[in-house]
């Protein structure tokens, strides 16, 4: 693991899945569960008829999987993803520490080993990310996240985005928009 820690802050990432597993700041854990690409959001109501699915006919589509636009999102299998980290570095500049993550989000099985589709040349079906995290000294986090798509892709995704889960200890936050649930 790596520790990354100054006056009231303490963020630990885990070298072997790259990922920002623990942010302790002023002796209070924030993180339930690390930072993670977000594809998926359950198909609304529209996508799961069939009278829109003429204007969007794919490739991607299976038998069995009915033909709707939510047909889509469930045979590219984006309602499964696999991670498989590829590599973590760490450097440290006049701004702070950098540190430089790739990993891969496959969709559907994820059947290969973490370096094939660099090794081999083997098309995966997935989103390659490079995060970029850098922390001055007060403790600021900063996350630079580029998504490549590889492989074959859906017409569409969902949603694109972050997700991560806090500590049940921070209740006093006020929400802006339709929460508290997920909404778009």
């Amino acid at each position: 693991e790596l520790v990354v820690s100054g006056d009231g802050f303490k963020y630990v990432f885990n070298r072997t899945d790259g990922q920002l597993t623990s942010m302790v700041v002023q002796d209070m854990e924030l993180l339930e569960s690390p930072l993670r690409l977000n594809l998926w959001r359950a198909p609304l109501a529209n996508e799961l008829d069939n009278w829109n699915a003429s204007s969007a006919r794919s490739s991607n589509w299976k038998e069995g999987y009915g033909y709707t636009v939510a047909t889509e999102m469930y045979s590219a299998g984006i309602d499964r993803l696999t991670h498989q980290p590829l590599s973590f570095s760490v450097s440290e500049t006049t701004e702070g520490v950098h540190i430089h993550i790739i990993d891969a989000e496959l969709m559907g099985k994820g059947e290969k080993e973490k370096k094939d589709l660099y090794i081999e040349g083997i098309q995966n079906n997935g989103i390659i990310n490079h995060y970029e995290y850098i922390i001055n000294s007060e403790g600021t986090i900063e996350i630079r996240h580029v998504l490549k798509p590889e492989g074959k892709m859906p017409l569409w995704f969902p949603r694109i985005g972050l997700t991560l889960t806090v500590s049940d200890a921070l209740d006093q936050v006020k929400w802006y928009g339709r929460g508290p649930q997920e909404n778009y």
